[in-house]
């Protein structure tokens, strides 16, 4: 193999797993916003509506804590009282459920 050969190799899987983080990222914040919205008591049109925003805020900066944040303040704002911790381990379950259907999906 030459080294243009193993160049392109590297590069084409690192655009595959770049490609595969992008939608389990963007899976796993719809899967939060739709459970955030079910905590929230939001219809499915809303839930749907919430979700896709949820998309959004996921896609404004790498990492979680944002839409962790904006889960949080949803729900404190709607009266909900849940710990910052509590979320963090649903998006950890989220997070395997979104790989798992990503993977079923390829």
């Amino acid at each position: 193999m030459s080294l243009d050969d193993r160049k392109n190799a590297f590069e084409n899987k690192f655009k595959h797993d770049e490609e595969l983080k992008f939608k389990v990222d963007s899976r796993l914040a719809k899967l939060f916003g739709l459970w955030i919205a079910e905590q929230l008591s939001l219809g499915d049109e809303q839930a749907q509506a919430y979700a896709k925003q949820m998309v959004m805020t996921q896609m404004d900066s790498p990492g979680n804590d944002d839409i962790i944040d904006k889960g949080l303040s949803d729900l404190k704002g709607a009266g909900k009282n849940f710990e910052r911790h509590t979320l963090e381990i649903q998006i950890t379950h989220l997070e395997a459920k979104a790989k798992e259907q990503i993977m079923n999906e390829v």
